[in-house]
């Protein structure tokens, strides 16, 4: 496969300045005459030859190159760069006698040098190689005009897609921060729901603490009274003091018969220790599948493949009904509609005024605006 391809004239042409500019140097390189790396010494022009030393002096003494252009490569000036990198190849096929490309044949569509011309049976329709150098620059000049055009197509379509990647994360961020937001109400509801419960509660406590405080309060009393005359007639008993019974034994008596009467057994708490947390078990089903609070969907729905229509987008009589239509479509360029794709109409007079209107959607891609003008 590699094989099929051209040479790369310039990549060539460049290695061969490169070449120069080491020997200059002092860089040793491969000589074009004895294939040995050595130290080149000059530039045969005609030859397309970089040549040693030793070499150098085989070829000057040939009868044949009296004309030819040698450069010592450390004389190099700035004009012989330019003459070594635009001189005419050599004939591929008769690079033996330095013959150099010449002519090009249309009929062949093959560059020539005079030995090409000369021996070939073939019918040939030459002409001078600058010539149709010019030919060929101002046909790639017009063909290269189309890969242009499709390079700023191209462009287009780059900046296109990174401004749609540009737009698609303002619109995730936008809708990342939708979804926090109605997260943060849900949560919200959750705490104005446990602080409710927890308000109850803390009722509940208050009101049973209350009723069982009061029960304590008055079994207090009871056992005050009854410790106070336990106390006071086990003295009494202990002093055994015959006139002080005497005297007192009547208001004993009925203190003791009136504690004897109070009942105190079996007392129970008069409030139940049993509070519970009644949870609405449907929505808790229903709030731990997460789709149930919200989904995320997406739209084919293209703003720049939407178009609107109708005798009423520029010209409305006042105080008649003006209807336009607005189709939006998809990157098909079908009629494309989803639940989450909002519509603004903004109808205003000529003087810029805001005219109120009324958008009918019909779910399918779809939408009539309906508007009255009025007189300002």
């Amino acid at each position: 496969m590699f094989e099929s391809l051209s040479d790369d004239f310039h990549a060539g042409r460049l290695l061969e300045l490169y070449i120069v500019k080491e020997s200059i140097n002092n860089s040793k390189n491969i000589c074009d005459s004895c294939n040995r790396k050595e130290l080149l010494e000059s530039v045969c022009f005609d030859c397309s030859a970089f040549l040693c030393n030793k070499c150098l002096s085989e070829h000057n003494k040939r009868g044949d190159i009296s004309s030819h252009q040698v450069r010592p490569m450390k004389e190099f000036t700035k004009e012989d760069f330019k003459e070594l990198y635009q001189r005419m190849p050599l004939c591929e096929e008769h690079k033996t006698e330095q013959a150099i490309v010449e002519y090009y044949c249309h009929k062949c569509n093959r560059c020539m040098c005079y030995f090409c011309d000369l021996e070939d049976d073939e019918d040939h329709s030459p002409v001078g190689i600058s010539e149709a150098g010019e030919e060929k620059k101002a046909e790639i000049i017009e063909s290269i005009k189309l890969v242009k055009d499709k390079m700023d197509v191209t462009l287009s379509g780059i900046a296109a897609l990174d401004q749609r990647q540009k737009e698609i994360d303002k619109k995730i961020n936008l809708v990342k921060s939708q979804v926090h937001s109605k997260v943060e109400e849900i949560i919200a509801s959750l705490k104005t729901h446990e602080r409710e419960m927890i308000e109850q509660l803390e009722n509940i406590r208050a009101a049973k603490h209350d009723t069982l405080q009061s029960q304590r309060t008055e079994l207090e009393i009871v056992l005050k009274q009854v410790k106070s005359c336990c106390d006071f007639v086990d003295n009494m008993v202990e002093r055994d003091i015959a006139s002080e019974m005497i005297i007192v034994s009547e208001h004993v008596s009925s203190r003791l018969s009136y504690l004897a009467q109070i009942n105190v057994e079996g007392v129970k708490p008069q409030e139940s220790c049993c509070v519970g947390y009644l949870p609405n078990m449907v929505t808790i089903r229903k709030m731990k599948e997460s789709s149930v609070l919200g989904n995320i969907s997406t739209s084919n729905t293209d703003p720049l493949s939407s178009h609107v229509e109708g005798a009423g987008l520029l010209e409305a009589s006042v105080g008649e009904e003006a209807i336009f239509t607005v189709k939006t479509r998809d990157l098909q360029n079908q009629l494309s509609y989803s639940i989450i794709d909002k519509l603004e109409v903004i109808v205003t007079s000529e003087d810029k005024t805001p005219v109120s209107c009324q958008i009918i959607n019909s779910e399918t891609g779809t939408y009539d605006v309906n508007y009255i003008p009025k007189v300002g």
